[in-house]
């Protein structure tokens, strides 16, 4: 559960308008190349129609042809010149040609981000080149995450920039069926619609029609509890407290395990009292915002993007144009002050790097921004 002071609150308008999600300097990202041509044999050694070529590989850019999701690691492959042979030990005779052509493959090369310029081609999370519209650096002071994968990979970026990991809710009941709500909740869901406090009606106004970029439901039934507003979307649930809450420890009691159960299931909760909304509304809604960034695809709604300070250890990311998934195996965080470098991409609004998928910047600076279009 995140209860945000008003501190935090202020720092989410701040990070809204100014819209700088950035990656450490030296950062690899995949961009495309063209299919290179066989090297040449070598003498003494084996046929340069299976060999690794030179070029690409000087000025930290390294050359390669797409990933291979074996045991969570990329694999260079070189480029063949014919069908490849099947050893006698997978089936062949004797080094007989295979009748099935290669599979085809994604010509990568990887590019440190602050040599990457206007114009130049990168992958984005639908596995396409997309062009760079522009590119960004500034100082940046505050918490920077260090994420490694399992594959050996790493990344260091601000903590506001998007990752693409695996949606971590899968139902809103342990069974995930609705006979896991009591059917009376539907009901009194129903009545409580109608009867909204002024507080919540004035959240409400805000959440209602995609304002925040994702569809809210109010009073929406969540196991064996209510919750005030909830997006699918993001996974993210909305309580407004009344004072009621805070008056005993009963209260306090039953909103912890209520908060309890729907992070269980791998929910996000934001709770606000009914005084925050009454004195900064403001800073609710850019709380809320901030959080409802974190989104699914709509191409692939068990992918979602998530905050890179929400992540945690085994989440999944995806690694590669082919978005192998890679469980997260460890996260850290310190206090920096460096350069930090990020790039604008069309339409898809998203690049690989080495590790994994991250949002760009300027997609989304406001959510006004969000409400004219939302991108993956």
């Amino acid at each position: 559960m995140l209860r945000l002071s008003d501190q935090e609150k202020s720092e989410s308008v701040r990070h809204i308008q100014a819209d700088c999600f950035c990656v450490r300097k030296g950062t690899r990202v995949l961009c495309p190349r063209e299919d290179p041509p066989p090297a040449p044999p070598q003498a003494g050694g084996s046929s340069g129609a299976h060999g690794y070529g030179q070029a690409g590989e000087s000025d930290g850019v390294h050359g390669h042809e797409g990933s291979e999701c074996t045991n969570h690691a990329s694999s260079l492959k070189a480029p063949h010149a014919s069908p490849p042979r099947i050893p006698p030990a997978c089936g062949g005779a004797g080094g007989d040609i295979s009748a099935t052509p290669p599979a085809a493959t994604h010509h990568v090369v990887e590019v440190p981000i602050e040599h990457l310029k206007a114009g130049d081609m990168v992958y984005s999370h639908d596995g396409k080149p997309h062009k760079i519209l522009e590119t960004s650096r500034r100082v940046y002071s505050g918490l920077m995450f260090h994420i490694a994968g399992e594959n050996g990979k790493s990344l260091c970026l601000t903590e506001d920039h998007l990752v693409l990991t695996e949606r971590r809710v899968k139902h809103l009941t342990p069974s995930g069926q609705w006979s896991g709500i009591p059917h009376h909740h539907f009901d009194r869901a129903r009545a409580m619609r109608q009867a909204m406090s002024p507080p919540e009606r004035a959240v409400w106004c805000s959440l209602r029609g995609k304002q925040m970029g994702v569809k809210f439901r109010k009073q929406h039934p969540i196991g064996p509890y209510i919750a005030d507003f909830y997006s699918h979307e993001c996974g993210l649930v909305v309580e407004v407290d009344g004072a009621q809450h805070f008056e005993t420890e009963r209260a306090q009691s039953y909103d912890r395990e209520r908060n309890a159960f729907m992070e269980n299931l791998g929910l996000t909760v934001l709770r606000f009292s009914a005084y925050e909304v009454g004195t900064n509304l403001e800073g609710v809604l850019a709380s809320i915002y901030r959080m409802a960034r974190q989104h699914t695809l709509k191409s692939d709604p068990e992918k979602q993007w998530c905050l890179a300070e929400a992540l945690r250890p085994r989440d999944t990311v995806y690694a590669g144009v082919e978005l192998c998934p890679i469980p997260i195996q460890k996260i850290a965080s310190d206090s920096c002050v460096e350069e930090v470098v990020d790039i604008k991409v069309e339409d898809a609004h998203s690049f690989i790097t080495d590790l994994c998928v991250i949002h760009n910047c300027g997609s989304g600076a406001t959510a006004a921004a969000l409400e004219n279009a939302r991108h993956d």
